[in-house]
């Protein structure tokens, strides 16, 4: 394995993840618009029996096969106690949501429940919001959650308890008391590519006994981990990498690549290792939301003259669009100082450039590349320890182009002198 990544490369390999993370990443703004009135359907309970049937009969799921199970209306369901709005008891199916909504105001909305010993269920597509937990996994295994939305429970979006070797991959868990909870010795389950955010207790907790669990690039932001149980795993090695964590949460300069994180040049992953709860649980690996790294300058620092108009050029990976890329300038000569802000443009991919225009011999040049993503998460290249200084100097002259001069004067002397003897 080549372990000379630049962050251009490093950005390649990615590009299919994060353009899925975006995508999840705005999936929970559109289910807060989402108003109870547009369901067409109203139940208690919808349950996915074991034999393959579907209660109530007109329930709006269609069942191909007694495999595949898709809404085809939003639901309101007003489960309660120990119920879901929408309870599968019949393992090796897959329920589609079909982007449909499945809303209510207690107890569950999808539920596995560990007397039903559901196994190798996939749900996907689908809006859980309202209830007191929008998911949850009892003493069910090996099943897939993806591209699902969670939000507006009063308690946590997800619950895996009693639950081994599921994969949670995709989801947007937001707007929530809690995110994730693992909790009752649930292990080795998979969180990736989910968007956890805007929980008001806890991103995700694993509790009581709950440990050995997974997690990489999900983006995690706004709040805290808690961990009780034994250590999770918070990063897929390298070059893979960790998690996104919100810039209030981590800030790290990216300097250097490699598993080591001692090789020059960035890759996209923070140089420093975040601690995610307590020493054991650690993200090795953590993804920078926004990282400036590969800077380049033209002319080079030491041979700008008057006449130069000095080009920047700096690779800057982020996981939201940016807002803006600038070149923060300060100028300074014998006399004053003054600053100037230039924008910087997209040439291609994640390669940005900046010209900072020519200036008279003897001014000092200071800048920084400051850049924004329109999530609000900024980092300066100070940040990162690349600072950048150059001055105006007057042009040296090569031995070479001397000689001609020196050949001219040497024989201009001769031949005065040789004047003034004749004379």
């Amino acid at each position: 394995m080549n372990l000379n990544r630049t962050c251009d490369a490093m950005k390649k390999e990615s590009a299919f993840l994060i353009v899925l993370i975006i995508g999840f990443a705005f999936i929970p703004e559109l289910s807060r618009y989402v108003q109870p009135v547009k369901a067409l359907y109203s139940v208690v309970e919808i349950d996915i029996n074991a034999d393959g049937s579907v209660t109530p009969a007109d329930a709006p799921i269609t069942n191909v096969g007694n495999i595949t199970y898709t809404m085809t209306d939003d639901v309101t369901a007003t489960p309660s106690g120990y119920s879901a709005g929408i309870r599968i008891r019949r393992s090796n199916i897959i329920f589609n949501g079909n982007g449909h909504v499945l809303m209510g105001n207690g107890a569950y909305g999808f539920a596995m429940w560990g007397t039903d010993y559901v196994t190798n269920v996939t749900i996907e597509n689908s809006t859980a919001t309202g209830f007191a937990r929008g998911l949850i996994l009892d003493h069910s295994h090996n099943n897939t959650i993806k591209g699902n939305t969670f939000s507006g429970s009063s308690g946590a979006g997800v619950v895996v308890q009693n639950s081994n070797n599921n994969i949670i991959d995709g989801n947007s868990i937001t707007n929530s008391s809690t995110g994730a909870e693992l909790v009752y010795y649930s292990a080795n389950n998979i969180f990736t590519r989910n968007y956890i955010a805007k929980n008001t207790y806890w991103s995700i907790a694993v509790h009581q006994g709950a440990g050995s669990d997974i997690f990489y690039h999900n983006i995690i932001s706004g709040n805290a981990i808690s961990v009780d149980g034994p250590a999770s795993t918070w990063d897929n090695g390298y070059p893979s990498g960790g998690n996104y964590w919100s810039s209030s949460n981590y800030v790290s300069p990216d300097l250097f690549s490699g598993p080591y994180q001692n090789e020059t040049g960035g890759d996209g992953i923070g140089d420093n290792p975040y601690q995610v709860y307590d020493a054991a649980n650690i993200d090795h690996y953590p993804f920078m939301m926004v990282s400036i790294c590969n800077v380049s300058q033209a002319p080079p620092k030491d041979n700008v003259l008057s006449t130069d108009m000095v080009e920047v050029n700096a690779t800057v990976t982020h996981l939201n669009p940016l807002e803006q890329v600038i070149l923060n300038c300060t100028f300074a000569n014998s006399s004053t100082t003054w600053t100037s802000i230039i924008n910087m443009t997209n040439l291609e991919d994640d390669i940005w450039n900046g010209a900072i225009p020519s200036l008279p011999v003897g001014t000092n040049v200071t800048y920084t590349i400051i850049a924004q993503d329109n999530d609000g998460n900024s980092i300066s290249s100070k940040d990162q320890n690349y600072t950048f200084e150059y001055p105006v100097v007057i042009p040296e002259f090569p031995t070479y182009a001397l000689l001609p001069i020196l050949f001219v004067a040497t024989l201009f002397a001769a031949l005065v002198f040789r004047r003034k003897r004749i004379a």
